[in-house]
């Protein structure tokens, strides 16, 4: 039985980007370099499927394979990503998708026998129109939102 993380929102919201930064994390705490086996997606945005092995839990010390998909837009690469680290025996999965639709069907699909954890994807809005402050802005909800999914999972 595996844990699956499934961070959902509304596309080009920061999940992809969460998750990478959930991988910097993960490379930093743990001190291992990551080796993504990477694809493109159509619109050329760069995703990564992850598997990491050796991962101490905080709790006891346990080592966990962790895989991470950063890839949440098609349902598609979402059953691909998650029949990999299943078939790779991975612990902890995380990935993408939608509040609704196909990719939250996707990631149900792998309910038997896992449990799966839906967590929404926090945006930060800017209504004061200020010059590059909702990137920032967003980038720190995105790095606050990596750290609670390594919190959540024990990691």
């Amino acid at each position: 039985m595996a844990i699956i993380y499934a961070l959902q929102g509304a596309g080009n919201k920061g999940k992809s980007t969460t998750l990478l930064t959930l991988c910097n994390k993960l490379e930093s705490k743990n001190g291992k370099p990551l080796t993504p086996i990477e694809y493109t997606s159509r619109n050329k945005v760069k995703d990564n499927n992850i598997i990491l092995t050796d991962i101490k839990e905080n709790a006891n010390n346990t080592l966990k394979k962790v895989g991470i998909t950063s890839h949440g837009d098609e349902p598609d690469r979402i059953i691909e990503a998650l029949r990999d680290f299943s078939s790779n025996n991975c612990d902890i999965m995380f990935c993408a998708c939608h509040l609704s639709g196909s990719t939250v069907d996707a990631v149900n699909s792998f309910s038997n026998g896992n449990i799966i954890i839906f967590i929404q994807q926090v945006i930060q809005n800017n209504t004061y129109n200020v010059p590059n402050a909702n990137n920032t802005m967003q980038n720190n909800c995105n790095d606050c939102m990596a750290c609670h999914l390594l919190n959540r999972a024990g990691l």
